[in-house]
């Protein structure tokens, strides 16, 4: 059975991955196939916004509508686990709950994701149950990225070692020591990387080749303490930057690196941009289309003549 992208409309998506969950716990296979594509969902969301943003959602009604989707969720995952327990399949599974950003909330006046390194958008669940090892609930403040739980499934798994998996190109940390001990640690800093939107501002919005003149693309890095981010072109004419004392300001509203703010902060300015170069050296995740400075808090040659300079 194929789904077309006009049926998938009328199917939510989350049900649909739990059904495709159900039928392979039942049967042993996926029984239903979808065609969709992207433009399916970009127009959703782009609906949504809309209606939000035009002034028939209020605040509040928003965030109320955010918490039901959160109900809603929750009785999809909790159909899985039902699944799990009526195979005796729960105490030999893990279950990984997670999710592949944040909610702004209309913290910084912005909702869903927005194209920003806040707090909000970047900070996910990260839940990962067992009740064999985990007979009771606990936390840790350590810090894990997405791109560690592929690691940490392999070593549990046994499927493959650190060295394979660095062979294939497969970044991150496995989280096992943080799943045996929560008080230890795998990382210090998380590094964000962004570079999506444009599609949508292109389909949807008509603003063809935005991020040629919109500086949207993001390298970001976030530490316990402090949070530093480049906002940049496609070739890199306009950049900008946020920098966040995160023990005096957690809230992320006052940007150091920002006007008179940022001459005072340079010398952590420039201490951020090495640590998040180092980092971006190390994933090959530096901007393709034009030289990344070597301080932080230059400017674009559009911004400041063909000069890099503070």
């Amino acid at each position: 059975m194929f789904i077309k992208p006009t049926e998938f409309e009328r199917l939510s998506r989350h049900r649909w991955v739990v059904e495709q969950a159900l039928s392979w716990l039942s049967f042993g296979k996926l029984r239903i196939r979808y065609e969709r594509s992207a433009d399916t969902y970009f127009a959703l969301c782009s609906l949504a916004c809309c209606v939000i943003l035009s002034g028939f959602v209020s605040h509040s009604e928003y965030c109320r509508f955010y918490a039901h989707l959160h109900s809603a969720v929750d009785k999809q995952i909790a159909a899985v686990l039902d699944k799990l327990d009526e195979k005796g399949l729960t105490e030999d599974t893990f279950i990984f709950r997670f999710a592949d950003h944040g909610e702004q909330g209309w913290s910084h006046q912005s909702i869903e994701k927005g194209v920003n390194s806040y707090q909000e958008t970047i900070n996910v669940p990260m839940i990962i149950s067992n009740p064999k090892l985990f007979p009771e609930g606990r936390t840790t403040t350590s810090f894990s990225s997405l791109i560690d739980l592929v690691p940490t499934v392999a070593e549990i798994t046994g499927a493959a070692s650190p060295e394979d998996l660095k062979s294939k190109g497969i970044c991150g940390k496995s989280l096992v020591p943080i799943i045996s001990d929560p008080n230890a640690s795998v990382r210090d800093n998380i590094m964000f990387y962004t570079e999506d939107f444009e599609y949508f501002f292109n389909k949807y919005l008509g603003m063809h080749n935005a991020f040629a003149t919109i500086p949207a693309k993001i390298r970001s890095i976030r530490f316990e303490d402090w949070m530093y981010a480049v906002y940049f072109t496609n070739t890199g004419t306009k950049l900008q930057y946020e920098m966040y004392n995160l023990t005096d300001d957690p809230g992320q509203m006052t940007n150091l690196a920002w006007g008179s703010r940022k001459q005072a902060n340079h010398a952590q300015m420039q201490k951020l941009h090495d640590m998040l170069t180092a980092e971006l050296e190390t994933y090959n995740a530096l901007p393709k289309g034009f030289q990344w400075p070597g301080r932080g808090g230059v400017l674009g040659e559009a911004q400041r003549g063909r000069a890099y300079a503070v």
